[in-house]
């Protein structure tokens, strides 16, 4: 820390704020995608001084700005706050914050663990308590496999990095400070935004099914159906996929173990999958979608394909373009809304936008990995290997020897597939008819270089030959 100087003249010091001075140019505008706005002070510059009541001198005149990093002491004496090495090598550990302690996040810091070991400090914020992986919702729904669900704290423990609760509002990325919901300031020498997206229903009146949040429901209206049909009914279940879909697999599966939970219970109902993609499961090429339309032919699931679902009125579906689709229940997959962190960059949609490699224009020493960049596909694995390419990047700055990583991956995942009662993998690398594995154990649902083996290692009866598999991918 640096010895503590006099306040100058003119500045306006909040206890435990920052210190504004009158001749200073101002350094932390916003730009949201559209631009900062010229003559307009930041709301990260405003709250600073809102959560003390007190406003920078000539603000009322025009912009003025952060003088220089440091804390008011109760004395008038400001004490700076260290300065922010551009990562050449430090005597002290690098300052990590990781924004989102989901399965981006902590593949990041198991990866800044494993490439960089002590000479970093990591510190994942999230306002969550627990640890669960996404892709394993679906099958929690209808009893499949089993699911990882564990204390955030203690997942961060184990991969050596703290925990703040709280969600990340704004960053100031020349100061090389973020801002959480209510006021806290953080500093840091290098960022990683992983705060995922948001979901947003897509079709009004239909369910949701989004993750884990939504799998109660999802259980409860498939119990619907089986007692519509032992009453003698003939119900229909209609799946919806929108364009603007992140994940369609999921809605796939979902197909599959209703179908499956159905059939167990003598309880036979018609399901139909209607979807905007052209192709079932386009997005992982041609031999995936063949290989699930096996699956859905063999249960005798309807898809359609190319088709938008307009609304959803009295037991009807309307299409786009005309026609009507009979469907009692409908299930809807979400659409997703990028996170809009005030001082990042976004697109439209709120998706922080990135390089090639992750970095965030404008934004020294800040990367976005996961589902809440504006990358087109939204799949853990490709967040993981997003992750790892970050740490690695970070870990070459810092002068340690560490492999370079595509952050742009080749795309693949698991489906369940209800007649052999295992997960298949579909990918543009491997057809869906290639390596299978093990129902009992979802982890290998995500092919996170560091986190299967480290949730593998978690789980005392975890079979062996699933980590292989999971490091090969």
């Amino acid at each position: 820390m640096a010895a503590a100087a006099r306040v100058p003249p003119g500045a306006v010091t909040c206890p435990g704020m920052w210190r504004w001075s009158n001749d200073a140019p101002l350094v932390s505008g916003v730009d949201s995608g559209r631009g900062a706005s010229p003559g307009a002070m930041s709301c990260v510059a405003r709250a600073y001084c809102a959560a003390a009541g007190t406003r920078p001198a000539g603000v009322a005149d025009g912009v003025r700005g952060i003088r220089s990093i440091g804390r008011a002491d109760a004395d008038g004496t400001a004490t700076a706050l260290a300065d922010h090495p551009r990562m050449t090598g430090p005597t002290t550990p690098t300052r990590v914050l990781i924004a989102g302690a989901g399965i981006a996040g902590v593949e990041a810091a198991l990866a800044l663990r494993a490439f960089a070991g002590d000479a970093v400090r990591t510190r994942l914020i999230d306002p969550g308590r627990r640890f669960r992986i996404p892709a394993t919702a679906t099958g929690r729904a209808f009893g499949v496999g089993s699911v990882e669900d564990h204390p955030l704290a203690d997942v961060a423990a184990r991969a050596g990095a703290t925990l703040t609760r709280g969600t990340v509002a704004a960053v100031d990325a020349p100061r090389h400070v973020v801002m959480l919901a209510g006021g806290r300031l953080l500093t840091y020498d290098a960022l990683i935004v992983a705060v995922g997206a948001w979901a947003e229903p897509a079709l009004p009146g239909a369910l949701r099914f989004a993750g884990h949040a939504d799998t109660e429901a999802i259980r409860s209206a498939v119990e619907d159906i089986a007692a519509s049909v032992a009453r003698g009914a003939s119900p229909r279940l209609a799946i919806v996929i929108p364009s603007g879909c992140a994940w369609p697999l999921a809605a796939y599966e979902l197909a599959l173990m209703a179908h499956e939970h159905l059939t167990a219970s003598g309880n036979v109902a018609r399901i139909a999958i209607v979807t905007a993609e052209e192709t079932p499961l386009a997005a992982f090429g041609p031999d995936a979608g063949a290989a699930v339309e096996r699956m859905l032919g063999r249960s005798g699931i309807e898809v359609q394909t190319g088709r938008e679902v307009e609304a959803w009125r009295w037991g009807r579906l309307e299409l786009a373009g005309g026609g009507l689709l009979p469907a009692d229940r409908v299930i809807a997959m979400p659409v997703l809304r990028g996170p809009a962190i005030e001082g990042l960059p976004a697109d439209a949609r709120g998706f922080v936008t990135t390089g090639d490699d992750g970095a965030v224009s404008g934004a020294p020493d800040v990367w976005a990995v996961g589902d809440g960049t504006a990358h087109p596909v939204k799949q853990g694995a490709v967040a993981c290997r997003q992750a790892d390419a970050v740490a690695a990047t970070i870990s070459r700055r810092l002068g340690i020897p560490a492999e370079e990583l595509a952050y742009r991956p080749a795309l693949r995942g698991w489906v369940y597939d209800t007649g052999r009662q295992r997960f298949v993998r579909a990918g543009r690398d491997a057809s869906t008819d290639g390596d299978d594995l093990p129902l009992g154990w979802p982890v290998a649902k995500v092919a996170g270089r560091f986190l299967t083996p480290f949730l593998q290692a978690w789980s005392a009866d975890a079979p062996r030959a699933s980590m292989s598999l999971a490091r090969a991918g």
